[in-house]
């Protein structure tokens, strides 16, 4: 719901009359995105902080109910995509605008990079949205590097991850070196750990081929009053 709303939201932005009804447009749709967010992530913690003030300052009203909301996974990431995206329509940024609302669902939804970032862009997306030839060499290469990333993720990240443990639990026990021993262990951890899941995302990417591209018959219109600033 919410990529189909900022898709028609991008439309609206580029058919938008003035300079000042499109800011007015990309502040409604930016609201919009931040408002869905704080109403997943952050609607719990306020109904509790509501409640705690209400008792603490002795207001004789009954409690509001917390709802059972299950938070969308990834649901800060996505949202900032959306908004990276719309302020890259609002200054007519090349290759921002997607081929199709297909590519713009693409663009918010692939996987690899969607639980731990970065945060995408669209102009260096869709570019590469094309038909690529499905060879041994893309498999190959894709799955080299999802192996290196779980070697370096599950062997060594892991491991370091134990000993830095138990060294931080137990440190009134350790000399010096040894505690400069397991801090330079926990930055090797996290260096490998970053990098484990990054190539294993490259990897997971490089294997996503996509067939002749179908044109959608949702397509982004051209923007009549879209220049550079």
């Amino acid at each position: 719901g919410i990529v189909t709303l900022n898709y028609w939201g991008s439309l609206w932005l580029e058919k938008s009359a003035t300079q000042g009804h499109k800011v007015a447009v990309l502040w409604l749709l930016i609201i919009v995105d931040i408002a869905n967010l704080f109403a997943f992530k952050y609607a719990g913690l306020g109904i509790d902080s509501t409640n705690w003030f209400t008792v603490r300052l002795g207001v004789g009203v009954p409690p509001i109910i917390k709802p059972e909301i299950i938070l969308p996974l990834a649901i800060s990431f996505y949202t900032f995509h959306l908004i990276s995206f719309l302020v890259d329509r609002f200054h007519c940024h090349p290759d921002s605008k997607p081929g199709s609302f297909l590519d713009f669902l693409f663009y918010v939804m692939l996987f690899p990079h969607q639980i731990a970032g970065p945060i995408l862009r669209g102009h260096e997306l869709f570019q590469q949205l094309g038909w690529k030839q499905a060879t041994a060499g893309n498999f190959r290469e894709g799955f080299e590097r999802i192996l290196i990333g779980l070697f370096q993720k599950a062997v060594i990240a892991d491991n370091l991850a134990i000993v830095v443990d138990h060294g931080y639990k137990t440190h009134l026990d350790l000399s010096p070196i040894e505690m400069y021993v397991v801090t330079i262990a926990y930055s090797f951890q996290i260096f490998f750990d970053f990098c484990g899941y990054t190539n294993m995302g490259i990897g997971s990417a490089k294997l996503l081929l996509r067939p002749p591209i179908v044109k959608s018959p949702i397509q982004l219109a051209q923007p009549s009053n879209c220049r550079r600033r």
